[in-house]
């Protein structure tokens, strides 16, 4: 049997914002998933357009978090991606997507932390969504 591909998006459902600056971090807008984690009728998913500016050896961690109460964030294991370049400048755009996990409160973010000297990424964009 075929696992359930979730692949439908929603604009409501969906947070852009551009990658940090050098050494900063930078949050996306709210998503209200509607219910706590383990939903079967939804995937989440984490992308990022291609970086270019991003200098070598540096990398941009975007992490999942979530929230019961919209106050109290916690990082969702598993839901981390971390374009990194190699020796040379540049990382190619990438995502990951996975069901909710039990237990994980139903407002969440994307959490973008650039390392100290990474380059001006600013321009590019990441993306948080829920597919239904």
């Amino acid at each position: 049997m075929n696992p359930i591909r979730h692949t439908r998006k929603d604009e409501l459902l969906t947070a852009r914002m551009n990658m940090p600056g050098t050494g900063k971090t930078a949050y996306s807008e709210v998503l209200d998933a509607g219910q706590t984690g383990g939903i079967d009728e939804m995937s989440i998913v984490i992308e990022h357009e291609n970086l270019p500016s991003l200098a070598a050896g540096k990398k941009i961690t975007l992490t999942l978090e979530a929230s019961g109460d919209g106050d109290s964030w916690a990082e969702v294991p598993g839901f981390s991606l971390a374009p990194t370049a190699g020796e040379e400048a540049g990382a190619l755009a990438n995502g990951i997507a996975g069901r909710a996990p039990y237990g994980m409160g139903r407002y969440i973010r994307l959490k973008a932390v650039a390392d100290a000297a990474s380059g001006d990424n600013t321009a590019a964009k990441c993306e948080l969504s829920i597919r239904v």
